[in-house]
Protein backbone atom coordinates (compact mmCIF):
# COMPACT_ATOMS: atom_id res chain seq x y z
CA UNK A 1 0.00 0.00 0.00
CA UNK A 2 1.46 3.59 -0.88
CA UNK A 3 0.45 6.92 -0.09
CA UNK A 4 -0.29 9.31 -3.18
CA UNK A 5 1.20 12.37 -0.99
CA UNK A 6 4.59 10.47 -1.90
CA UNK A 7 4.27 11.51 -5.45
CA UNK A 8 6.94 13.56 -6.50
CA UNK A 9 4.57 15.21 -9.05
CA UNK A 10 1.10 15.90 -9.92
CA UNK A 11 -2.15 17.92 -8.28
CA UNK A 12 -1.78 18.85 -5.31
CA UNK A 13 -3.74 19.51 -2.39
CA UNK A 14 -4.44 15.51 -3.67
CA UNK A 15 -7.32 14.04 -2.81
CA UNK A 16 -6.31 11.84 0.25
CA UNK A 17 -5.91 8.12 -0.81
CA UNK A 18 -3.86 5.09 0.19
CA UNK A 19 -3.79 3.37 -2.59
CA UNK A 20 -2.39 0.47 -4.89
CA UNK A 21 -0.59 2.44 -7.22
CA UNK A 22 -0.42 5.94 -8.22
CA UNK A 23 0.79 8.35 -11.19
CA UNK A 24 1.64 11.82 -10.71
CA UNK A 25 2.65 14.52 -13.50
CA UNK A 26 3.25 17.95 -14.33
CA UNK A 27 2.74 18.53 -18.33
CA UNK A 28 3.39 21.57 -20.25
CA UNK A 29 -0.44 23.20 -20.96
CA UNK A 30 -0.56 25.36 -24.08
CA UNK A 31 -3.76 25.97 -26.85
CA UNK A 32 -5.27 22.93 -25.08
CA UNK A 33 -2.54 20.67 -25.77
CA UNK A 34 -1.02 18.24 -23.03
CA UNK A 35 2.99 17.56 -24.00
CA UNK A 36 4.35 15.27 -20.89
CA UNK A 37 7.57 15.48 -20.18
CA UNK A 38 9.76 12.23 -19.35
CA UNK A 39 11.17 13.63 -16.12
CA UNK A 40 7.88 15.25 -14.82
CA UNK A 41 5.87 12.27 -14.24
CA UNK A 42 6.00 9.51 -11.40
CA UNK A 43 4.30 6.52 -10.37
CA UNK A 44 4.54 4.49 -7.54
CA UNK A 45 3.20 0.96 -6.43
CA UNK A 46 4.31 -2.58 -7.15
CA UNK A 47 4.70 -3.65 -10.76
CA UNK A 48 1.17 -4.86 -11.83
CA UNK A 49 -0.91 -2.42 -10.15
CA UNK A 50 1.25 0.42 -11.63
CA UNK A 51 1.05 -0.54 -15.22
CA UNK A 52 -2.51 -1.29 -14.62
CA UNK A 53 -3.11 2.19 -13.71
CA UNK A 54 -0.96 4.20 -16.25
CA UNK A 55 -2.80 1.74 -19.15
CA UNK A 56 -6.33 3.24 -17.53
CA UNK A 57 -4.87 6.46 -17.31
CA UNK A 58 -3.61 6.69 -20.76
CA UNK A 59 -6.36 4.91 -22.64
CA UNK A 60 -9.22 6.11 -20.40
CA UNK A 61 -8.75 9.07 -18.31
CA UNK A 62 -6.68 11.41 -20.45
CA UNK A 63 -9.11 10.94 -23.69
CA UNK A 64 -12.37 11.94 -21.03
CA UNK A 65 -9.75 15.15 -19.81
CA UNK A 66 -9.01 16.22 -23.55
CA UNK A 67 -13.04 16.36 -24.22
CA UNK A 68 -13.63 17.85 -21.37
CA UNK A 69 -10.62 20.33 -21.95
CA UNK A 70 -11.90 21.65 -25.54
CA UNK A 71 -15.84 21.95 -24.10
CA UNK A 72 -15.07 23.77 -20.58
CA UNK A 73 -12.25 26.01 -23.46
CA UNK A 74 -9.60 25.71 -20.32
CA UNK A 75 -6.47 27.86 -20.61
CA UNK A 76 -3.23 28.34 -18.91
CA UNK A 77 -5.35 30.62 -16.68
CA UNK A 78 -7.73 28.20 -15.89
CA UNK A 79 -8.42 27.05 -11.54
CA UNK A 80 -10.95 24.40 -12.50
CA UNK A 81 -9.97 20.77 -11.29
CA UNK A 82 -11.15 17.92 -13.77
CA UNK A 83 -12.12 14.72 -11.93
CA UNK A 84 -12.83 11.22 -13.24
CA UNK A 85 -13.79 8.14 -10.68
CA UNK A 86 -14.42 5.22 -11.36
CA UNK A 87 -15.41 2.23 -8.62
CA UNK A 88 -11.05 1.30 -9.06
CA UNK A 89 -10.19 4.96 -10.40
CA UNK A 90 -9.37 8.35 -9.37
CA UNK A 91 -8.06 10.96 -11.48
CA UNK A 92 -7.91 14.56 -11.38
CA UNK A 93 -6.25 17.45 -12.81
CA UNK A 94 -5.99 21.39 -13.29
CA UNK A 95 -3.56 24.42 -14.87
CA UNK A 96 -4.53 25.99 -11.53
CA UNK A 97 -4.21 28.79 -13.51
CA UNK A 98 -0.17 28.13 -13.67
CA UNK A 99 0.16 29.74 -16.78
CA UNK A 100 1.31 27.02 -18.65
CA UNK A 101 1.11 23.78 -16.74
CA UNK A 102 -1.13 20.96 -16.47
CA UNK A 103 -0.96 18.82 -13.08
CA UNK A 104 -2.56 15.81 -12.46
CA UNK A 105 -2.83 12.21 -10.40
CA UNK A 106 -4.69 9.80 -10.38
CA UNK A 107 -4.49 6.80 -7.96
CA UNK A 108 -5.66 2.85 -8.41
CA UNK A 109 -7.62 2.70 -4.89
CA UNK A 110 -7.97 -0.64 -2.61
CA UNK A 111 -5.61 -2.22 -0.82
CA UNK A 112 -2.90 -5.00 -0.17
CA UNK A 113 -4.50 -6.68 3.20
CA UNK A 114 -7.22 -8.71 3.36
CA UNK A 115 -9.69 -6.13 4.69
CA UNK A 116 -12.91 -6.41 7.21
CA UNK A 117 -16.05 -7.03 5.84
CA UNK A 118 -18.44 -9.80 4.26
CA UNK A 119 -16.58 -12.15 1.78
CA UNK A 120 -19.16 -14.45 -0.23
CA UNK A 121 -16.23 -17.15 -1.34
CA UNK A 122 -15.24 -20.11 -0.19
CA UNK A 123 -11.00 -19.63 0.06
CA UNK A 124 -9.25 -15.97 0.64
CA UNK A 125 -6.90 -15.65 -1.99
CA UNK A 126 -3.30 -14.16 -1.62
CA UNK A 127 -1.96 -11.36 -4.26
CA UNK A 128 0.10 -12.83 -6.64
CA UNK A 129 -1.79 -15.60 -6.90
CA UNK A 130 -3.80 -16.53 -9.89
CA UNK A 131 -7.10 -17.75 -9.75
CA UNK A 132 -9.74 -18.45 -12.23
CA UNK A 133 -12.75 -15.82 -12.72
CA UNK A 134 -15.45 -18.53 -13.54
CA UNK A 135 -17.34 -15.42 -14.64
CA UNK A 136 -17.87 -14.08 -18.15
CA UNK A 137 -15.33 -16.22 -19.75
CA UNK A 138 -12.35 -14.20 -18.18
CA UNK A 139 -10.18 -16.65 -16.98
CA UNK A 140 -7.03 -17.37 -15.44
CA UNK A 141 -6.49 -13.71 -13.41
CA UNK A 142 -3.19 -12.65 -11.00
CA UNK A 143 -4.47 -11.30 -7.73
CA UNK A 144 -2.85 -8.08 -7.11
CA UNK A 145 -5.60 -6.19 -4.55
CA UNK A 146 -8.69 -6.07 -2.42
CA UNK A 147 -11.58 -3.80 -2.55
CA UNK A 148 -14.69 -3.21 -0.34
CA UNK A 149 -18.07 -2.17 -2.01
CA UNK A 150 -21.10 -1.64 -0.14
CA UNK A 151 -19.74 -4.25 2.75
CA UNK A 152 -18.37 -6.72 0.79
CA UNK A 153 -15.06 -8.01 -0.39
CA UNK A 154 -13.81 -8.17 -3.69
CA UNK A 155 -10.50 -9.04 -5.17
CA UNK A 156 -8.81 -6.83 -8.01
CA UNK A 157 -7.41 -9.60 -10.41
CA UNK A 158 -5.78 -8.68 -13.90
CA UNK A 159 -6.60 -11.35 -16.55
CA UNK A 160 -3.82 -13.29 -18.28
CA UNK A 161 -5.38 -13.76 -21.54
CA UNK A 162 -8.79 -11.47 -21.23
CA UNK A 163 -11.55 -12.28 -24.20
CA UNK A 164 -12.09 -9.80 -26.90
CA UNK A 165 -14.74 -7.84 -25.57
CA UNK A 166 -12.98 -7.66 -22.20
CA UNK A 167 -10.31 -5.44 -23.99
CA UNK A 168 -12.49 -3.71 -26.12
CA UNK A 169 -14.50 -2.74 -22.94
CA UNK A 170 -11.78 -1.97 -20.84
CA UNK A 171 -8.58 -1.62 -22.85
CA UNK A 172 -5.20 -3.41 -22.75
CA UNK A 173 -3.91 -4.56 -19.21
CA UNK A 174 -7.38 -3.66 -17.54
CA UNK A 175 -7.76 -4.92 -14.75
CA UNK A 176 -11.36 -6.36 -13.03
CA UNK A 177 -13.20 -6.41 -9.85
CA UNK A 178 -14.25 -10.23 -8.84
CA UNK A 179 -16.61 -11.11 -5.69
CA UNK A 180 -15.63 -14.66 -4.10
CA UNK A 181 -17.99 -16.48 -5.54
CA UNK A 182 -16.95 -15.59 -9.00
CA UNK A 183 -13.44 -16.99 -9.06
CA UNK A 184 -12.36 -20.10 -8.68
CA UNK A 185 -8.97 -22.08 -6.88
CA UNK A 186 -6.93 -23.27 -9.39
CA UNK A 187 -5.17 -26.71 -8.22
CA UNK A 188 -1.52 -26.51 -9.17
Amino acid sequence: MIDSNELKYGLRPRHPQKALAAFGARAIFQNGKIDFLPDRQSCLGETDASKTLCAWTWQKALPELKKYIRKKGWTRGTQETFTLETWLYRFDASPCASDGYLYMTSCMKGTDTFPCGKFSGDFIPEIGETVLAAINNIGRCKVIGYYRENGWIGVIALPENPPKWFIQQNGENAACGLFGVEIRKINS
